[in-house]
């Protein structure tokens, strides 16, 4: 179909889809890893109020996770991307999420075989990591500011709806043959992927806002640090 609309080969749409990938990273990849012009204090208490009202859980803001997407078994490093615990090749992202339905940072991708993905230090302020709190499974050390709490198990499905959300919106994600290592930029398909999510949610908000009573920001707001 595309290629009866544009009269170009396969090969030439490739190569373009790819290379417009790679400018929409260049072009907003900060606003994947770290908003630091919208993500203030005083958002960030806004976040805590609306985790509290919902939770009644104090000054935490945030929810981190991972998910592990499968990928087709590449040529080269097979034993680096192989994961015994899915038993399948993949590729790991960890992604922070707020109650305003937004992924408001996420990780580099990190092969199959690493085990549990990084700790944060994102914010500079070190009376704010002290003072607020990010809340994550067990298996995140008690540090950077991330904490567990058996009580907000159930809020924590807020970041796993995200990753279940953007699968549905970019199933390409999920296909796992056609996410070739070294042959597609697999990351940026994801990391695209999150960012087209963000500004879905900002136009429509989702069942995370909703349940939060958070709005997310309007669209304009979103981009207009990139």
């Amino acid at each position: 179909m595309m290629m009866h609309i544009f009269q170009w080969s396969c090969t030439w749409l490739c190569i373009v889809f790819n290379d417009v990938l790679a400018y929409i990273i260049k072009r907003f990849g900060d606003l994947l890893f770290w908003d630091r012009n919208r993500l203030t204090r005083e958002t960030i208490e806004g976040y805590t109020a609306a985790i509290e009202h919902k939770g009644g859980i104090k000054e935490v803001w945030g929810f981190i996770n991972g998910t592990m997407r499968a990928i087709c078994c590449p040529d080269e490093n097979q034993e680096i991307y192989y994961s015994g615990y899915k038993k399948c090749h993949a590729v790991k992202y960890q992604a922070l999420s707020t109650p305003d339905s937004l992924i408001i940072h996420l990780a580099r991708p990190y092969t199959g075989q690493e085990r549990k993905l990084q700790e944060l230090q994102l914010v500079d302020d070190p009376d704010l990591v002290k003072r607020f709190h990010i809340y994550g499974d067990p298996a995140y050390s008690l540090s950077y500011g991330i904490i567990f709490n058996t009580h907000m198990s159930s809020l924590h499905i807020s970041v796993e709806y995200e990753f279940a959300r953007l699968m549905m919106l970019c199933r390409y994600n999920g296909f796992k043959m056609v996410l070739k290592i070294g042959l597609s930029p697999v990351a940026a398909y994801f990391m695209v992927s999150v960012l087209f999510c963000n500004i879905h949610s900002c136009f429509h908000g989702n069942q995370t806002s909703k349940k939060f009573h958070c709005n997310p920001p309007s669209v304009h707001s979103y981009l207009a640090a990139a």
